[in-house]
């Protein structure tokens, strides 16, 4: 009988704990599809120095050659720039 609760007990813990984190990921996709009532996805660029993507409305900037090229941060632009 007591090994019978232990086995209804853990079920139950991982029964929350699955629902929990299947909750909290659905929120966090939810949130990348587009089109759902006027919700707004931004446009994401890759840093060419350390290879994170960036919103592109939160990119550090610089023109190139006529080319805009965006960065994560102010260093990477530094970098980028050899500083």
């Amino acid at each position: 009988m007591a090994l019978l609760l232990r086995i209804l007990a853990f079920a139950f813990l991982l029964w929350l704990v699955i629902g929990y984190f299947r909750n909290r990921l659905a929120g966090i996709f939810r949130s990348f599809k587009p089109g759902r009532g006027g919700d707004h996805v931004a446009e994401m660029v890759k840093d060419p120095v350390c290879g994170s993507y960036v919103a592109i409305d939160e990119a550090v900037s610089l023109k190139k050659d006529g080319i805009d090229v965006y960065f994560c941060s102010d260093r990477c632009l530094e970098k980028y720039e050899g500083r």
